[in-house]
């Protein structure tokens, strides 16, 4: 009985091991690795259903022979107990990438262990990671090296020894891109782009790198020869806007190519030169930047030089910019007036309300050195707010003096895409009680022209209010003439530059009579600005031009100089003009006699 007992529980145990046995086969032959086992001579013992399919055979049929091929080089993959990452060829002859690991299996009656591997295929994991490392480091759009790695590979020129590490950065940024993406898309945009990238890589391998920083904007770098840096600079610099000259394909097949679908575009470029010391990329970036944006306000099309002038300069602007954040706030803004004269009567009709600001030093700051800044920055909105308080405000109260005089004042195109110009107008009307017909809304030309549709809405919707809307710098953009039939203004001001060549240009004289015979047509009232001699006056009362403004009938003062020359009885301009109108008028005179 007890050896029968005993007989049946050796058949337990080893059914028991022979059923754990075939249970851990199957798990080891679902886990998705290479698992298998060769003897001192190199033949499997075991291997897994994993490892017999990348083998291209059967666990069965593999137990016993000699490991040859990827098994053998895996097998070989290094010392046991460590991680090891191989290169090996598969059957079909691709390059796989193993973790392998080599451990000794002891036992089962053996004198020398069993060589035991494991083997994860992480090909695809590789490859994953190289191209999170390639888009880590590269532009996903064109391929470019991206402002990280622009970044490093400056970063070891600046640390060469010294008289290896004089280079040039070269920072380039599109002409007009903004407007390619508006009119044709963003997507001939980025053909455009990609287009850019391979002529620059293909045109100059001498280029320590070639990338793009971002939106339009590319970076190349140079070594520059040390012994006449300026000169290779320039040289470099004309090479570079040389390859822009030719039109750039965004054809994205062969018939596309064949239709000649092409584009051109020109550039604005900064220069910095790195001629050794300590610097860093984002100090040279920014610098190429400042040179580049200075080649931009030229027009673009060409390229400048950094010079230390142009950092001090931006120096100034950054205070600008901190101070007129409380220039509102601390009653700095202050308005002078310039009047407007009727060129028949001789009298006062209007004044244009001009900005300045007072420093703490006492003087008087022109808008054009800090509205840049206030619109580049929003400080524009709370700043035309003040303004058209306080022009509101200045009507009421010349108004209460029973001066009754037109009001002029301008609106920076920037605040048409920020803010509610009609709820903004509407708010300083109804806090001062002003009367909306005794102003006047003026917007320059080019603001109006590149922004027609949107300006053109809310003018009517100005218009509604009982303002008048006035063009200012008339006659300086491009289809001056043809814009007046869609925009909804009053009045024309005649551009000053008309008036620097009218005493000395025939054709600026005829422009300047054809568009006073337009306006005069079109029922548009006219201001002709930058008076500053009687002759200019009086050719322009001749030709019927109705009012006019400039330096010849008054500076822009302060109001209660204005209030005095308003009531003046005969202002100098108003005698020397008198009784000269009619006489030239009658004869249509156009010369200008002394």
């Amino acid at each position: 009985m007890l050896e029968r007992e005993l007989a049946d529980s050796h058949r337990a145990r080893e059914t028991l091991l022979r059923d754990t046995h075939h249970r851990l086969l199957e798990v080891i032959d679902t886990v998705p690795a290479m698992i298998g086992a060769t003897d001192e001579t190199g033949h499997y013992v075991f291997a897994n259903r994993c490892m017999a399919q990348a083998l291209g055979t059967t666990p069965g049929q593999l137990v016993g022979t000699q490991a040859s091929g990827m098994g053998r080089a895996l097998m070989e993959s290094g010392p046991f107990r460590r991680q090891r990452e191989k290169v090996v060829q598969d059957r079909e002859g691709r390059e796989r990438v193993f973790l392998t690991t080599r451990t000794p299996l002891h036992g089962g009656g053996r004198d020398k262990p069993l060589t035991l591997m494991t083997a994860l295929d992480i090909t695809e994991l590789k490859e994953a990671e190289r191209k999170l490392l390639f888009l880590a480091y590269h532009d996903p759009l064109t391929g470019a090296p991206n402002r990280f790695l622009i970044a490093q590979e400056m970063e070891k020129l600046l640390t060469q020894e010294e008289g290896d590490d004089v280079f040039g950065l070269f920072l380039i940024d599109l002409d007009r891109f903004k407007g390619i993406n508006d009119t044709l898309g963003h997507r001939v945009g980025d053909r455009l782009l990609k287009s850019v990238t391979i002529r620059l890589t293909d045109s100059l391998p001498d280029a320590e790198v070639i990338g793009r920083l971002g939106g339009d904007e590319f970076a190349i770098v140079y070594k520059l020869d040390g012994a006449c840096l300026d000169a290779d600079a320039h040289r470099k610099a004309e090479v570079i806007l040389q390859l822009f000259k030719q039109p750039f394909s965004i054809a994205e097949d062969e018939d596309d190519l064949k239709t000649g679908n092409v584009i051109s575009t020109t550039i604005s470029m900064g220069v910095v030169i790195h001629a050794g010391g300590e610097e860093t990329f984002d100090a040279l970036l920014k610098r190429a930047d400042l040179a580049m944006y200075r080649a931009k306000q030229r027009g673009g099309n060409g390229y400048r030089l950094f010079e230390p002038e142009m950092e001090k300069a931006e120096a100034v602007i950054r205070r600008i910019e901190l101070d007129l954040h409380d220039a509102v706030r601390n009653d700095e803004l202050v308005l002078h007036y310039q009047p407007q004269v009727d060129l028949r009567s001789g009298q006062i009709t209007g004044v244009e309300a001009l900005l300045r600001w007072r420093r703490p030093d006492g003087s008087l700051m022109a808008p054009g050195h800090f509205l840049p800044v206030a619109e580049e920055t929003g400080l524009i909105v709370p700043i035309t707010e003040w303004v058209l308080h306080e022009a509101c405000g200045q009507l009421v109260r010349w108004s209460k003096e029973g001066l009754t005089l037109r009001m002029a004042v301008n609106l920076s195109g920037v605040l048409f895409h920020r803010v509610d110009m009609q709820h903004m107008l509407t708010e300083a009307i109804t806090t001062t009680g002003a009367q909306p017909a005794q102003l006047e809304l003026e917007l320059t030309e080019s603001v109006l022209i590149h922004n027609a549709d949107i300006v053109n809405r809310q003018f009517k919707a100005l218009r509604e209010l009982g303002t008048a809307i006035a063009v200012d710098d008339f006659g300086t953009g491009y289809a001056s003439l043809g814009y007046l039939s869609r925009l909804v203004i009053d009045r024309i001001k005649f551009d000053k530059s008309f008036m620097d060549r009218l005493e000395s240009s025939e054709t600026d004289q005829t422009i300047l009579r054809s568009m006073i015979m337009l306006c005069r047509n079109l029922g548009i009232r006219m201001t002709a600005e930058g008076i500053e001699r009687p002759e200019q006056a009086r050719w322009l009362a001749a030709h019927r031009c109705e009012e006019g403004q400039g330096f010849y009938f008054g500076r822009p003062q302060t109001p209660d100089r204005v209030e005095a020359l308003v009531r003046a009885s005969l202002p100098h301009w108003h005698q020397e003009m008198e009784g000269m109108i009619s006489p030239i008028a009658a004869v249509g005179g156009g010369g200008f006699s002394s």
